[in-house]
């Protein structure tokens, strides 16, 4: 078991496989970066120490991920070893292409990145004029049965602010769970949407639980499931219960830590399970200034 500083328990590792990324989202930046110098067999060894050590969700993070073309491999060595859970962050634009590849290898899950349900507000958003490919990865999740299919909205006030009640009307209607997240002001600035005003907009709702391991609080209204994830007004960094392998092949115990373990190094040493014990007493108790990139730390 790995134990962090306050007493958490590590049981979650987030792996970023690659820094690329084809949109240029306003709360991310331009692409950085080429692919994790982690192979598949690396990162199925990493998979099978941090299960010995009590680790048993994983999520594998980009960039974009579905831009590595042995995504399917990593998967597929990861699943094997049997974990608690196997889930994928995307943007969904390759997914139509790949969700049935991915679940014969083993994924359980998708969260998929949209910030906005109209085409002209996604391109200014991300630069790309790609809404009806990310919502046909969409479907393709939901056809290929990777569920709960979450759908991330980082909220950006005076952008997407206006397109929370579409959202909701979007989860309802599709059956998907929709997240709105507080945008860090790690890309962007003064653009927060409190998660309280959005909860004032949508009235109140039933308490509920989604399968999954992160820190988000989920409501039932009307139909629809919503999630709200609070980093900035409600910190839940005292039961932050991850570590994460950036697109660098770093073992980070935070999002804005200096420290870092390099895995290339720790795999080839056969020091894998000391650089995760060296890297989880770094763990802060409360997140600090962001220096890195968003794009190659998994975000």
């Amino acid at each position: 078991m790995l134990e962090a500083p306050g007493g958490r328990r590590i049981r979650y590792l987030r792996l970023s496989v690659t820094g690329r990324c084809q949109l240029a989202c306003v709360y991310c930046g331009e692409a950085e970066g080429g692919d994790s110098p982690l192979s598949p067999s690396d990162f199925g060894r990493l998979a099978e120490v941090a299960l010995s050590l009590g680790i048993y969700n994983f999520r594998i993070t980009g960039g974009e991920p579905l831009l590595r073309e042995d995504l399917p491999e990593i998967v597929g060595r990861i699943s094997k070893l049997g974990p608690g859970d196997l889930s994928l962050t995307t943007n969904g634009i390759e997914l139509s292409d790949s969700a049935r590849d991915l679940r014969r290898a083993g994924l359980r899950r998708v969260n998929i990145g949209l910030p906005a349900l109209d085409r002209e507000l996604y391109l200014r958003m991300t630069g790309v004029d790609a809404l009806d490919r990310a919502l046909e990865g969409v479907d393709a999740a939901l056809r290929e049965g990777l569920l709960p299919v979450k759908v991330n909205v980082v909220l950006v006030r005076g952008m997407n602010d206006s397109q929370v009640e579409d959202f909701v009307r979007f989860s309802r209607e599709k059956g998907v769970v929709v997240r709105f997240i507080e945008v860090m002001p790690f890309g962007i600035e003064d653009g927060l949407v409190p998660a309280d005003e959005v909860l004032k907009r949508l009235g109140p709702g039933e308490d509920v639980e989604v399968v999954g391991s992160g820190p988000a609080e989920y409501f039932r209204r009307d139909g629809a499931l919503v999630g709200l994830i609070t980093p900035i007004t409600r910190p839940f960094c005292e039961r932050c219960d991850r570590l994460r392998v950036t697109a660098e092949g770093k073992l980070v115990p935070c999002i804005t830590s200096d420290f870092g373990e390099d895995m290339v190094r720790a795999i080839g040493e056969g020091k894998i399970e000391e650089a995760f014990r060296r890297v989880v007493k770094y763990k802060p108790l409360r997140y600090g200034t962001f220096h890195g990139s968003m794009r190659l730390i998994g975000g």
